[in-house]
């Protein structure tokens, strides 16, 4: 089941809760892409899939609005054990890849 970002937000979720469903929507866990799973050694392709997944979670995270503002890049960070300035990069990787996919 995958939720749009607007039904995702409509759930009004606890930060935690609201990452595993982002994950969830995904196909993956929190525990799955957080930074101490990350520590392992891993297949080239493997790890890259798993990039694009965590990306494309800190995305729908940052999509919601939480008091008219979107979920922060710290708050995000802390979730899955990581750097606010690594959510930063994915997040503005996948933005990337979403404009790639609509030009033609």
């Amino acid at each position: 089941m995958k939720l749009t970002v607007a039904e995702l937000q409509d759930l009004d979720l606890p930060l935690e809760i609201m990452a595993e469903v982002a994950c969830y929507c995904v196909g993956t866990t929190v525990a799955a892409l957080s930074a101490k799973h990350r520590s392992k050694r891993l297949p080239r392709g493997h790890a890259d899939s798993l990039s694009k997944l965590r990306a494309e979670a800190w995305w729908m995270m940052r999509q919601v609005k939480r008091y008219g503002q979107p979920v922060s890049y710290p708050e995000i960070a802390a979730l899955f054990g990581t750097r606010h300035t690594t959510v930063l990069e994915g997040v503005k990787r996948y933005e990337r890849e979403l404009a790639a996919e609509v030009a033609p």
